[in-house]
């Protein structure tokens, strides 16, 4: 979207009186509690386009701190005494976000210079969770004989002859400590038989000793000094870079982050053949990997001569290899990150020399750009990108007769974003539409008003609160953590208590009970002694125009159906207006069905009332208006792990894509709760591939009866694809094309329709000798029954309450199904009264079918599940 900032338009337009602005506006200003002094100089200021803000505050930007914050200037601000207009750099849609900035170097340099600084997130005041630090005395009292890890960081230690390490030590952390003689290290440390790591950074041996790293291969089995890999390092010391990940072996580490390691030093490297899981690495900070000999021997020179030099310390580096060995060992990774001298190199060399063939992108950007410049931009975007959710305000414009599908994100000015938040802030400020026609249209512009809403004197810093209206209750401490360092312990309580939850009871037996106890529902003509045709009211055209079977007769009165087939919620929203009779009826919708077919509901039925393998029919799932914090817990867990970190975000009761999202960016998942309703749901990065691409199916499910349960699959399905070739990289996360498959609701976009038959034959070509496509329906079938058994079983009781009204209920429902690359289904979403054109346009019989099986017993293209 493009910026709405157009002022010279305003020229043109014929002046608004303050009664016409406030009429329009007011009620922007009374949800924003505007002080009501104030709203003839807000009515003057938009008028006459004052931005006088600027007499008012000025940025100030503190170099040594690294930070930039907005100050009063002479004369402060008096409380409710002035409101000013504060300019938006930047109006976007999310989608259209990282287009508009590959199209625009200005704004895009704009960007970088106001949010790229100073940005990094602040440590809160208070650490609920911080443990007191033990003293040193304290400290060494808790070792013996079989301690194995010493964490000695910060104590001022000068000498480590008090210490006593045991024989069974592996590592010592002497960071930062105060220890000037070699000695000592020689004397206490080399001869450790089992020590395999040591630091001993920011100490000062490690400039004063000239062969200070010839002392650490005095150790027999070290691996790791000073945070640099020695000729002996190997399995162990590739382990300990990924301790988080909770591995045994070196085939299940999936990430490395080896920066400044010296990975060329290690004698053997042969060991990366073992990590066939290993697909992310950062191989940074390694200036030897294009040093010749030569530069290396004068490296070697300098340091024997001394290690304090005019450019300080100087590591004392060694190459046991070229960087094409390393190379060629890393057939499994996907995604480098590296110093731009190796990324330069790998582009120019990878296809000729034939290493990384596994290789998807280098720094973040695709390997397919190959134009520096062009590179240079997508890692700026990527750096935007990154940041500015911690700047970003949002709206959603709402008409008399529509909602926007997605909201608008606006990004203030350079003053705008120089106020820091504060629980307690001084400032209040809002986004305001103005609209100096009186309707929305291509005159209405965007701003921020503010006013103080506490006297500020000169040189208070100015602050805004973040998250206003925001309380505990919505979350507010997790919210906050896009700002701020929010301690990680909080967020594992709650994954932790979001595990608890548990299924009341086995739903396997449940079900048995259920389907033991009731008898199959009948055919309409013997539940209603009747004859035929069944009279059937309905407002979808598509049955209007396709049930043609003269076993039915259409009637325009709902009061005189026996079947009434309704395309909107009839318990909810007609019920009070169109009494029908439902002890007689017929109906095409279930009491409960929000179980299935609003996204939350049916995150919440599988996982209350499935076993936790069952559960697997969905991706993992959270309702972030009700469990943000246990999600932040398990996005910081598969941080750990280095597992994929990928979600798609979903409105809970919205369809066809709209305002749907895939992003590996927390702090935007946390943003994105501002703009209503969403769920969180693990993105399927390994989906299965149709000739490269993405695709899904839809699923037309009859619902018969839910006691007891009896549910048909109709047999044929309905493909839906994505137009371009599948990639997972963060730039592509925005391309609708790529990563979304519903395209018949997309102006000026491919559409792909293959007929199930056909769709079935190619994929068994595909995948000839892997498996074929009716292993996988079977799969899709047993997935779509087990989440009609939840729905059984979670309303049971409530449906035996409803009596025999349950038995004259039948319904279609749309089941959307994506496999993954282990052939296994995962429902997406369930649809009530789905659309059946493309249905009706293959087979214009659809209807007919749907109906003789729903009223008549017949079976015709059914599959019973």
């Amino acid at each position: 979207m493009e910026n709405l900032q157009e002022h010279n338009k305003e020229a043109a337009l014929q002046p608004q009186s303050f009664e016409d602005f406030i009429a329009f506006h007011g009620i922007q200003l009374y949800a924003v509690n505007f002080p009501r002094n104030l709203e003839h100089k807000l009515f003057d200021k938009l008028q006459s386009q004052n931005f006088d803000i600027g007499y008012k505050v000025k940025i100030m930007v503190d170099e040594e701190q690294e930070k930039i914050e907005l100050i009063a200037q002479e004369g402060g601000l008096k409380a409710n005494e002035d409101v000013y207009l504060v300019d938006h750099a930047w109006t976007f849609k999310y989608r259209d976000g990282e287009k508009t900035l590959r199209e625009n170097d200005q704004l895009l340099q704009r960007l970088l210079q106001s949010i790229g600084r100073y940005s990094e997130k602040q440590d809160l005041p208070h650490n609920p969770y911080q443990k007191k630090r033990p003293t040193f005395q304290e400290l060494i009292g808790t070792f013996d004989e079989n301690t194995k890890v010493y964490d000695l960081d910060d104590y001022g230690i000068v000498k480590i002859d008090l210490i006593g390490f045991s024989q069974k030590t592996e590592e010592i952390s002497l960071f930062n400590n105060k220890i000037d003689n070699p000695g000592q290290i020689t004397a206490f440390l080399v001869p450790l038989p089992h020590l395999k790591a040591l630091w001993l950074n920011n100490n000062p041996v490690v400039e004063s000793c000239v062969n200070f790293n010839y002392i650490g291969e005095m150790m027999p089995e070290l691996e790791i000094l000073n945070s640099r890999f020695t000729s002996k390092a190997g399995k162990w010391a590739l382990l300990y870079y990924a301790r988080d990940q909770q591995v045994q072996e070196l085939s299940q580490i999936k990430e490395l982050d080896l920066t400044g390691k010296g990975v060329l030093h290690m004698k053997d490297i042969s060991f990366f053949d073992e990590m066939t899981s290993l697909t992310t690495i950062n191989l940074s900070d390694h200036p030897e990997f294009f040093m010749t000999e030569q530069e290396i021997e004068e490296h070697q020179n300098i340091q024997r001569e001394g290690a304090q030099h005019e450019t300080g310390t100087v590591e004392f580096i060694q190459k046991l290899h070229e960087v094409d060995d390393l190379l060629h060992k890393l057939k499994h990774i996907k995604k480098l990150i590296c110093d731009e001298s190796l990324e330069n190199y790998i582009l120019q060399n990878r296809q000729e020399k034939v290493f990384l063939p596994s290789l998807l992108e280098i720094n973040r950007v695709g390997i397919k750009i190959l134009d520096q410049s062009q590179r240079d931009k997508e890692k700026n975007i990527r750096k935007v990108m990154d940041k500015i959710w911690m700047y970003l305000g949002t709206y959603r414009v709402v008409k008399e007769d529509q909602m926007d599908e997605e909201n608008i994100w606006y990004l203030m000015d350079e003053v705008g974003t120089a106020i820091k938040h504060s629980d307690q802030p001084n400032l209040a400020i809002h986004p305001f539409i103005y609209s100096p026609n009186g309707k929305l249209d291509e005159h209405t512009i965007t701003y921020s008003i503010c006013w103080p809403n506490q006297d500020i004197n000169e040189g208070d810093v100015i602050y805004r609160d973040f998250l206003k209206g925001i309380d505990e209750s919505k979350f507010r401490s997790a919210r906050l953590s896009v700002w701020f360092n929010t301690p990680e312990e909080y967020f594992q309580e709650q994954i932790k208590i979001y595990r608890s939850i548990k299924p009341e009871f086995d739903a396997e037996e449940r079900h048995k009970y259920y389907q033991n106890k009731y008898e199959p529902v009948d055919s309409i003509l013997n539940v209603c002694k009747t004859d035929l045709p069944i009279i059937v009211y309905t407002d979808y055209i598509q049955i209007q125009d396709h049930l043609t079977d003269p076993r039915f007769k259409l009637t325009e009165d709902p009061f005189a159906s026996q079947v009434a087939w309704i395309t909107v919620d009839y318990y909810v929203v007609l019920r009070q207006k169109l009494n029908l009779n439902e002890d007689i009826k017929f109906f095409n919708q279930f009491q409960f069905e929000g179980s299935l077919v609003m996204k939350n509901h049916l995150a919440t039925l599988v996982k209350t009332t499935l076993n936790e393998e069952d559960q697997n029919i969905i991706q993992e799932t959270f309702i972030l208006n009700d469990f943000l914090p246990a999600f932040m817990g398990r996005y910081l867990e598969k941080k750990k792990l280095a597992e994929d970190n990928s979600w798609i975000l979903k409105p809970t009761n919205m369809a066809r894509s709209m305002d749907t999202w895939v992003t590996s960016n927390l702090d935007l998942i946390v943003r994105m709760v501002e703009t209503g309703p969403k769920i969180a749901q693990k993105y399927i990065n390994n989906t299965c591939l149709f000739k490269g691409k993405k695709f899904d199916m839809r699923f037309v499910v009859v619902l018969k009866s839910v006691l007891p349960l009896e549910v048909y699959v109709y047999d044929e399905f309905y493909t839906r694809h994505s137009n371009n070739s599948y990639e997972v990289t963060e730039s592509s996360f925005s391309d609708y094309e790529t990563h979304f498959t519903v395209m018949n609701y997309k102006e000026g976009v491919t559409i792909t329709n293959v007929r199930y038959f056909d769709f079935e034959k190619e994929f068994n070509q595909e995948y000839e000798g892997v498996i074929t496509f009716d292993i996988i329906k079977q799969r899709i079938h047993q997935a779509i029954k087990k989440l009609f058994i939840a729905f059984q079983v979670k309303h049971g009781k409530e449906f035996e309450d409803l009596g025999e009204q349950t038995r004259r209920c039948r319904s279609i429902y749309g089941i959307d199904v994506m496999i993954n690359d282990k052939f296994e289904p995962k429902i997406l979403e369930a649809t009530f009264s789905p659309d059946c054109k493309r249905a009706c346009r293959f087979n214009p019989d659809f209807f007919n079918e749907i109906f003789s099986c729903l009223f008549l017993n017949e079976t015709k293209n059914m599959t019973k599940i």
